[in-house]
């Protein structure tokens, strides 16, 4: 009976799922250094990206605020509308380090606008991948 299973049973293709992607932070000083200084730069009205492709293939963010940006409250709430916004397009990051800084006119862009800016730079980034 066993082997009737495993005749019928087709090896499949080990492809990604994007519900398994796993989005972590990156918490180290040295890769956070070496993604200001040797990665790629993209300017938006509502953030500045950089970017670099890492050895792993999870991808990693960071989100830097600073305090010119506004109160606690616009702060922590630009911080979560950009986690939300980097775990919709977690799929066209892998393998990528992020650090985001959103700027001011990020205050006046709705959640979906952020995503397609973010998927936007990223398309502009790596043409030949995202197609």
């Amino acid at each position: 009976m066993a082997e009737e299973l495993s005749i019928g049973a087709e090896p499949k293709e080990e492809s990604v799922c994007p519900s398994k992607i796993v989005l972590r932070k990156l918490v180290d000083k040295k890769t956070a250094q070496a993604v200001f200084h040797g990665g790629e730069k993209h300017v938006s009205d509502a953030f500045v990206l950089y970017f670099v492709k890492n050895c792993i293939k999870t991808p990693r963010y960071a989100v830097y605020m600073k305090k010119k940006y506004g109160i606690a409250v616009e702060r922590n709430r630009a911080k979560r509308l950009v986690r939300a916004a980097l775990f919709q397009i977690k799929q066209t990051m892998l393998g990528y380090d992020v650090i985001l800084i959103p700027r001011r006119k990020m205050k006046m862009l709705g959640f979906w606008q952020i995503v397609g800016e973010l998927q936007l730079v990223f398309c502009k980034a790596d043409p030949l991948r995202h197609g």
